[in-house]
């Protein structure tokens, strides 16, 4: 099916045959005048290329020009082929140390957290290379095999602890040995090892794994982590922090191991630095890596339209040399010469900005990590392209925007785009794209979603399985920090409720006068009185009691009193009066509640 790029073009062609009919008439109107004056036998003698005839030959001739090169300029294309990119690269395997030691706090938070950030800042420069990546402590393992997925490496080398191998210690010389059966299979091809490690070694074999890599032309180079003095180990647990001791329980004290760094380096050319040297040394390693040799292999494939622009232009040219050897000389140099290579430098530049040229100088320019360039060229290609063509170019403007770490305007682009546009195989990776966008955004759930609908997808997609795996991961880590901030928070709350209350407690006990310690102890101290005057109080009753039943007998007695019986009873009241004033002489007080009489 014939399909024409830039169908602006036939604008081209339709202004020029507006103007070549207008010279057409005018010209040939001229051609007229002049035969009817000189008669067409002088005419043809005097100017040849003036005769009807051979005027009518030249337009229509510039005319099918003319068309020509519009058509060229529409761009024809039918049928299409598939283009394979190509880049040079070399082989980088990271071997990052996990082991218990790393988690020492003589470099601030700790070594792995310092390992961690400057192994991800090596491999984001080295994207131009095929990486891998080996994980070890007592033990080792392939974290990822040999790929060009840069987002996939940084994932993973950021989810890194300790916990990741159940076998601690530090077995150096394992790993060496497993990156060699890992590069062993790649020849022709510069091949590298950046070792991130404090340098602990505890069998002894990493030496010796040097030199086996060395015979396998593998570099190695090693940097190394803590301080010569060293500090303890730091684990987290269950029930919170604890230092690892020895057998007698004494802190066990890790130290930078130089020298076994220093000397696996030696036997393979490499490079030893110390972390404290990274950020101002670390081009070395990565310069010593662009020197080796290259592998050429395969980046994106492409599949591109045929063109057959070329075939008008050469039909045009023909027509215009033709065109000459039925004019004279000087009109040719003249007129026909400065008007063809108007054309020819306006079809090329027309060319030059067609859709399907800003998109290959898009790609261009991208496999340069040239990424603004390239942004900018696919911005172009979907403004002027096609619905299809637009969505493919927005999906590369996409792709450069998440390099460039612009991953909102990644997503807004990526989100508009039709997928009815795009084959089985870009719908697969359109889905894992935004799943790499929203894992950098740490959208955890979203982007476990998209890996999810790239799967669905391609099942196979080995790179969409292993970001999952580690989106989840995430995730878990995510929802544990969350229910313990919940937990922390309700704690903090249940704390301050508790305080408010007994501060509430403090502050009815000072407002209420019935718990008034000052009437509390007037209280008492009445009371103690009370207590202390009861018996001087009794004995009067009694007194009293005893005088007034006397008196009662007295009145209800019907004998007579006689005069002895009278003198009887002052006797008793007399004597009952020395007692009372005998009392009173030894001091015995009277009660304070009632006033003192004379008797």
């Amino acid at each position: 099916m014939i399909r024409f790029e830039s169908p602006s073009a036939f604008i081209f062609v339709a202004l020029w045959i507006l103007v070549w009919y207008y010279f057409y008439t005018k010209r040939m109107t001229q051609a007229h005048e002049i035969t009817e004056k000189l008669g067409e036998i002088r005419t043809f003698s005097a100017f040849p290329f003036l005769t009807i005839k051979n005027l009518k030959g030249s337009w229509f001739r510039w005319l099918i020009i003319g068309g020509l090169f519009g058509l060229a300029l529409a761009n024809p294309q039918w049928g299409s082929k598939k283009t394979q990119g190509y880049k040079n690269s070399s082989i980088v395997l990271i071997v990052l140390d996990i082991s218990n030691s790393m988690l020492c706090g003589d470099m601030p938070p700790s070594r792995l957290d310092i390992a961690k950030q400057d192994a991800i800042n090596f491999i984001k420069k080295e994207a131009g290379n095929k990486l891998g990546l080996i994980f070890f402590a007592g033990t080792s393992f392939v974290q990822m095999p040999i790929t060009d997925d840069i987002d996939a490496a940084v994932m993973l080398v950021e989810s890194a602890t300790p916990e990741q191998i159940i076998t601690q210690g530090s077995n150096l010389g394992e790993a060496i040995d497993m990156g060699i059966s890992l590069l062993s299979s790649y020849n022709n091809v510069g091949k590298s090892m950046v070792i991130f490690s404090d340098g602990e070694e505890h069998d002894n074999k990493a030496i010796q794994a040097a030199k086996d890599a060395a015979s396998e032309n593998i570099v190695i180079h090693s940097i190394g982590y803590g301080t010569d003095a060293g500090g303890p180990i730091v684990i987290e647990t269950e029930t919170g922090v604890e230092t690892k001791t020895d057998e007698s329980g004494n802190p066990v004290v890790t130290k930078l191991e130089s020298a076994t760094l220093k000397a696996v380096a030696a036997e393979t050319n490499g490079k030893y630095l110390r972390a404290s040297d990274y950020n101002s040394s670390s081009l070395t390693i990565h310069d010593d890596i662009a020197s080796q040799e290259k592998i050429l292999g395969e980046t994106n494939q492409f599949e591109v339209k045929q063109s057959y622009f070329w075939w008008f232009i050469l039909l045009a040219l023909i027509l215009i040399f033709y065109d000459k050897y039925k004019r004279e000389k000087p009109f040719w140099i003249t007129k026909t010469m400065p008007l063809t290579l108007i054309l020819m430098i306006f079809s090329f530049q027309i060319m030059a900005q067609s859709p399907h040229q800003l998109l290959r100088g898009g790609d261009k320019a991208y496999g340069k990590k040239s990424y603004e360039e390239a942004l900018k060229k696919y911005e172009s290609a979907s403004t002027n392209a096609d619905p299809n063509q637009a969505d493919k170019a927005k999906y590369n403007q996409g792709n450069a925007q998440y390099q460039l770490q612009k991953y909102d305007e990644a997503l807004k682009l990526w989100e508009g785009l039709n997928p009815n546009n795009l084959t089985q195989k870009q719908q697969s990776q359109w889905w894992y794209n935004k799943g790499n966008a929203h894992y950098q955004k740490q959208a955890y759930p979203q982007a476990a979603d998209a890996y999810k609908q790239a799967l669905k997808i391609n099942p196979k997609d080995f790179d969409a399985k292993l970001n999952l795996a580690i989106t989840n991961r995430k995730m878990q880590q995510q929802q544990q920090q969350q229910q313990q901030k919940q937990q922390d928070q309700q704690q903090q709350k249940d704390q301050q409720d508790k305080n408010q209350k007994s501060q509430n407690n403090n502050q009815d006990q000072k407002q209420d006068p019935s718990k008034d310690p000052s009437k509390d102890k007037k209280e008492q101290e009445q009371k103690d009185n009370k207590q202390k005057e009861s018996p001087k109080n009794q004995e009067q009753k009694d007194q009293q009691q005893k005088e007034k039943q006397d008196q009662e007998q007295q009145q209800s007695s019907n004998t007579p009193k006689t005069s002895d019986h009278i003198k009887q009873l002052l006797k008793i009241a007399e004597q009952e009066e020395k007692k009372t004033q005998a009392k009173l002489r030894r001091g015995n007080p009277q009660s304070k509640s009632r006033p003192e009489k004379d008797w």
